[in-house]
């Protein structure tokens, strides 16, 4: 994963998030791509995601001077740095 962002020069990281469940690879493989999304779309909306980093955390990476967070937070930090500057 490669740095997108800077913040008082510290390389900021955007942690993904995964759907918690997912069509098996012989679900996909036996039935049509359509039915295999939509059922992917729906599960993500039922049963959520998996985040690495919650709301509001953020690891600091120290030997490689970056910030890792996931996108809310980001947004957040974001919205009070420049509100800031």
């Amino acid at each position: 994963m490669k740095p997108q962002f800077t913040i008082n020069g510290m390389n900021v990281m955007i942690s993904g998030r995964t759907p918690r469940m997912q069509c098996s690879a012989e679900f996909a493989r036996l039935q049509h791509a359509d039915l295999v999304r939509e059922t992917n779309e729906w599960m993500a909306g039922f049963f959520g995601y998996n985040e690495l980093l919650p709301d509001g955390k953020v690891m600091h990476l120290v030997e490689q001077n970056v910030l890792m967070m996931n996108e809310k937070t980001w947004a957040q930090a974001r919205a009070i740095f420049y509100a800031e500057a």
